[in-house]
């Protein structure tokens, strides 16, 4: 019986065409014009049984031959094949390699199954983040890091200098030895976006495999900044099976990481809403009462040096930004003291701050405390989302959803036939949850009610029978 003997990846060379390879399909891709027209070719990473890579192309005229067979994963046989030598002047190559393959018409692709495993699913050459600014700008090879997610921004739809939009995820990522700026462009930005949401690992520790290293300097910064940012040939791996990933996770609890606060990206989903009765005792006093949108992308934007500007529409000014209002309470019933988070549309609901017309931050924030302060020593109802954090008690400020001024809303009713939610819902706005209401903040009821019992109103921060 004749045993297929195969080539290494490190061996071929472009003396020969008899080459025979066992290889796995570790990614493929399509190069993009700078219209965005797809290319017909087809970009393959091929790795052997001796963790060695090598970059492939397949021409356009024969993909349809064997496309079926180049799905990430596969383990292939390919032979007949040509190698070619990268000129001088070839930048952004997927790995750091001189050559790669070049499959013909004369080339054979055979799909080998089942998987032995002698192969390994995938493999990384990963660089040090604190070493990126030795290669910025170069980009000879695309780069492999690996991180920890730090903080991630909202997907931004921005234009480009070609008046094309384009879709644009901004994050940054650490390593426990120093942090880099990554921005993801277009397709990759959107798929980042939807595959975040979707972990239930935090924090995120992602894989960058083929980034481009650059650079920028903003106005904060008086030396340049490392960014990462994607080509065709990146590809991003979130919480991957890999004994780096696992590695890394288990530095997060040592002195290594003891700097970065990673609670940002445990998302805070909303599990129930509780309505309660509250004394407002104070006013919390902050820097600002309010925060600035950009009247474009409606994102959170920063003044820099006294102007508005958005980095997510490619660092516009924004000279009329919208303005929302926020502020913390302190608010007590009979069973305790608990901090809520007030956002703009509970702040109009009960005072009279539509007629800010003044453009001067520090005019509009002296007004605003002395209305402001109306609200402490009164009585409010308020809806509050209970978030996964605050079961958790991994957080302690409670975000309002709706409230209303008891004096100004018939909260007592004597009607046997409804129950105080029933009264309530009518005023505050549906959320996605059922309404519950607390037996006191020291006590917070998350058991859902019986809803054949009827109830009656009772004190204060009790519970309702």
């Amino acid at each position: 019986m004749a045993v297929n003997r195969f080539h290494s990846l490190g061996d071929v060379n472009p003396g020969s065409y008899n080459w025979n390879v066992k290889v796995r399909i570790v990614r493929s891709w399509r190069g993009v014009s700078f219209s965005g027209e797809e290319f017909k070719g087809l970009n393959l990473l091929l790795l052997d049984d001796k963790n060695i890579r090598m970059h492939a192309f397949v021409p356009g005229n024969i993909i349809k031959n064997h496309e079926d067979k180049f799905s990430e994963g596969n383990i292939c046989k390919i032979s007949n094949f040509s190698v070619k030598q990268y000129k001088p002047d070839e930048k952004f190559r997927s790995i750091n390699s001189d050559k790669q393959i070049i499959l013909t018409t004369y080339s054979k692709v055979e799909k080998i199954y089942p998987d032995d495993m002698l192969i390994p699913k995938n493999m990384f050459d990963f660089y040090d983040l604190c070493d990126l600014s030795d290669i910025t700008n170069d980009n000879l090879y695309l780069t492999d890091v690996i991180g920890v997610i730090q903080r991630d921004l909202p997907l931004a739809k921005v234009m480009n200098r070609f008046n094309n939009i384009q879709s644009q995820v901004k994050f940054i990522i650490v390593d426990g030895r120093a942090s880099v700026n990554v921005t993801f462009w277009d397709s990759i930005a959107d798929e980042f976006v939807k595959a975040i949401s979707n972990e239930t690992e935090f924090p995120i520790i992602i894989i960058i495999a083929s980034a481009k290293v650059t650079s920028w300097q903003g106005s904060k910064h008086s030396t340049s900044q490392v960014e990462l940012s994607n080509v065709s040939a990146t590809k991003f791996y979130l919480n991957y099976e890999d004994h780096t990933v696992w590695h890394l996770r288990q530095l997060l609890d040592t002195p290594l990481f003891s700097q970065y606060d990673f609670s940002a990206q445990i998302p805070k989903k909303v599990e129930k809403e509780v309505v309660c009765e509250v004394k407002v005792m104070q006013v919390i006093e902050t820097s600002s009462w309010y925060i600035y949108l950009c009247s474009s992308c409606y994102k959170e934007i920063e003044n820099r040096d006294g102007k508005f500007k958005c980095y997510r529409c490619s660092d516009r000014n924004v000279p009329h930004p919208y303005r929302k209002w926020n502020f913390h309470i302190e608010a007590k019933d009979q069973s305790g003291t608990i901090d809520i988070l007030l956002f703009d549309r509970e702040a109009r609901t009960i005072l009279p701050i539509d007629d800010f017309d003044s453009d001067e931050e520090e005019e509009n924030s002296i007004k605003f405390r002395q209305i402001i302060k109306q609200l402490e020593k009164n009585q409010y109802t308020i809806k509050l989302e209970i978030r996964t954090a605050n079961i958790d008690k991994t957080e302690t400020i409670y975000y309002a959803s709706g409230i209303y001024k008891n004096d100004s809303y018939q909260i007592v009713s004597n009607m046997e036939n409804s129950t105080p939610t029933d009264n309530l819902q009518e005023s505050f706005s549906q959320a996605s949850g059922s309404s519950y209401h607390l037996d006191g903040f020291s006590q917070l009821n998350f058991d859902s009610p019986d809803p054949t019992k009827k109830k009656k109103k009772s004190g204060l921060g009790k519970k309702k029978k």
